[in-house]
């Protein structure tokens, strides 16, 4: 199958969930923000698990927007969608803190070669994402950021992704 046919099927998906009922950045309805992450992850040729688990960024919801589309105990059905890798993502993104990746990406120069320290904003449990994974959380947030400029700090999503840059 064409991939842009897949993403069209998962926004449908994500329709029929009620991505459309809930109002996001700019007055647009939530749907179409899931969409245009996706856009600009693609734009920035990443790999293909990294762009579509941005179209679901926000499945169980996150710490900045709680309306989950689905619960955290359906993991498995969005795993079926959306394939293993994608869906690690994606919960790694709904449940890590980002009020405190936002002050790593002011405070730190780079992913410290044992990995980022993270916050799971659910639990409160704490442990270090290792670098290629704290990087693919990065670029997702920045994109998420940059998909509802000019409500957002565009200073702080060029800091995540200078921290997701690959160490000198």
């Amino acid at each position: 199958k064409d991939h842009r046919q897949d993403q069209a099927e998962l926004v449908r998906h994500l329709v029929q969930r009620g991505a459309h009922r809930f109002p996001h950045s700019h007055g647009r309805p939530f749907a179409r923000h899931l969409a245009g992450v996706p856009a600009l992850i693609a734009h920035w040729r990443q790999p293909p698990e990294l762009i579509t688990a941005s179209l679901f960024h926000s499945a169980y919801s996150t710490e900045m927007f709680p309306w989950g589309l689905h619960p955290f105990r359906n993991r498995s059905t969005v795993r079926a969608l959306i394939g293993t890798r994608a869906e690690q993502i994606v919960f790694l993104y709904c449940t890590v803190s980002q009020i405190k990746l936002y002050h790593s990406a002011r405070t730190l120069a780079s992913i410290p070669p044992s990995g980022l320290p993270i916050t799971n904003c659910q639990t409160g449990e704490r442990r270090v994402l290792p670098p290629k994974e704290a990087a693919k959380v990065l670029v997702l947030l920045s994109a998420d950021i940059m998909e509802q400029d000019p409500f957002f700090d565009m200073y702080l999503a060029a800091s995540l992704l200078r921290l997701a840059a690959p160490s000198p």
